[in-house]
């Protein structure tokens, strides 16, 4: 088996300058909890993950309260996270994946 025949070729996409909320959006929307982030020319920069969002929570810190508070629903926690952090995709994203060619 080989990557070509596993891998996905439609997949979404975002810029370094999309906000987290339309990242976190997009993710939602499309049943991923990753989505590439490409310059103007298409070129990959980075990946934005679910992760990368969990790990820099504690970047806003009135969200972090939010977060914590597990009496919270967790939908609302992470609305409210978004809503007061306005990070910018390049922010958050991991930079320079691992990448494997197309065989």
């Amino acid at each position: 088996m080989h990557v070509k025949d596993v891998m996905t070729t439609k997949v979404v996409k975002l810029s370094p300058d999309n906000s987290v909320r339309q990242a976190a959006k997009l993710m939602f929307d499309h049943h991923v909890s990753g989505v590439p982030v490409v310059d103007d020319d298409g070129h990959l920069l980075g990946v934005i993950s679910e992760g990368d969002l969990i790990r820099r929570a504690e970047l806003c810190s009135e969200a972090s309260v939010l977060m914590a508070d597990m009496a919270i629903d967790p939908d609302d926690r992470a609305n409210a996270f978004i809503r007061r952090c306005s990070w910018r995709v390049g922010d958050v994203m991991t930079a320079n994946p691992v990448t494997i060619e197309e065989v």
